[in-house]
């Protein structure tokens, strides 16, 4: 009985290439979100007594040179396709490092990490307007609901009109255009390209702003610099990976596991306790992260 039971039953269908291909980029942006969390933790330290626009520079320098060096090692081409969309996505990358940095430097690390990754959301509204993904009622909803968990973030601690919070929300928009544009240029370039092309173009952006007000770094500050370097470095690069394996709606969700790092690691390094908003207002966040990211 059993047996023909199994037997004229449906076997349970295999994984399609396309679900593996997914898998492995959830888990490359996994590994960014991680990445990107030890570099804020940094970016922190480092902000205490570096002008956070150094910050920026040199994390964008180190991430060039990076890149460079480890292209020139493998061999690897420093030919680029469709060079005005990657332009474009470093202007966008960089107008999100710049804010983002500056959030850090002037809020609590979890607040500034949770406003910059409210960015998934406007990068599920922006993939439904340029590259023609779904834009559902649930989607919808999660945004109003993540929006209600921001207000509970930043309200307690001054409101919207906080210069932090403010730049914290635009670093999270500019992000979303420049992940849009990663998607878009996934498909003629490497991620070792798109990578380059971003870090090449927020150091010549940056540049002129160290050159007005440059600190000379002590070698402790100069490790701190070479480390946040090298941590955004592999954040952008598996988040390349993970975008070009992946749904840019989706895969831009799987990175609100960065908040929870970035908690964990200001209570390990700083002792800093979320408050009661952090905590209600990041689990509606991430709440409506998983709901968006969870098929129906």
């Amino acid at each position: 009985m059993t047996d023909l039971s199994s037997a004229t039953s449906p076997q349970k269908a295999l994984p399609t290439d396309q679900a593996r291909k997914e898998r492995r980029g959830y888990g490359f942006m996994v590994g960014s979100s991680l990445s990107f969390a030890v570099m804020g933790a940094l970016v922190k330290v480092a902000s205490e007594t570096l002008p956070f626009q150094e910050v920026t520079f040199f994390r964008a320098f180190g991430g060039l040179v990076f890149i460079g060096a480890w292209m020139l090692i493998r061999r690897l081409s420093f030919q680029a396709n469709d060079k005005g969309l990657l332009i474009w996505r470093g202007v966008m990358g960089w107008a999100a490092l710049t804010a983002y940095f500056y959030a850090i430097a002037h809020m609590y690390l979890a607040d500034a990490v949770l406003l910059n990754y409210t960015s998934s959301f406007f990068t599920a509204l922006l993939a439904a307007v340029f590259l023609g993904e779904r834009l559902t009622t649930r989607t919808v909803l999660c945004l109003a609901t993540a929006l209600g968990g921001v207000a509970l973030v930043v309200g307690p601690k001054g409101g919207f009109w906080n210069l932090g919070a403010l730049a914290g929300l635009g670093s999270a928009l500019c992000a979303a255009f420049a992940y849009v544009a990663v998607k878009r240029a996934t498909a003629n370039n490497s991620p070792w390209a798109i990578v380059l092309y971003f870090s090449l173009v927020a150091s010549v952006l940056t540049l002129p702003w160290l050159l007005r007000d440059y600190h000379a770094p002590s070698p402790n500050e100069w490790l701190l610099l070479v480390g946040l370097a090298a941590s955004a470095t592999v954040a952008q690069l598996l988040m390349t990976y993970g975008y070009q394996l992946a749904r840019a709606s989706t895969a831009s969700v799987v990175t609100l596991s960065t908040p929870l790092f970035s908690a964990a690691l200001a209570y390990a390094c700083f002792q800093l306790v979320p408050t009661w908003g952090t905590w209600l207002g990041g689990a509606l966040i991430l709440g409506a992260g998983v709901v968006l990211a969870t098929r129906p």
